[in-house]
């Protein structure tokens, strides 16, 4: 059916391809504002505190940290259902 004649109706259809979708483009946003945070603090430690870390000690952490708080939040969310359609 038509995306906007499902809105019009006010019907919406929770299969897979939503949830799939739904939390990917939420895993993603998370993971990118993680990295730009991660980019920030090693910005301006470099900068103002003219602090230089070597990223061969801390790049698994930086990893962890980037990729794996987001993985987190997707999980829980998908273990208490926040990607189904609420209709």
């Amino acid at each position: 059916s038509d995306h906007i004649n499902s809105l019009i109706e006010e019907r919406v259809v929770s299969d897979i391809r939503c949830i799939i979708f739904g939390a990917g483009t939420t895993f993603f946003i998370n993971t990118q504002a993680f990295w730009i945070a991660a980019t920030s603090v090693y910005t301006y430690l470099l900068i103002v505190w003219k602090i230089k870390l070597s990223f061969g000690f801390y790049e698994w952490k930086l990893h962890l940290f980037c990729w794996g708080i987001p993985l987190v939040i997707l999980i829980l969310s998908l273990i208490f259902d926040q990607y189904r359609a609420d209709v």
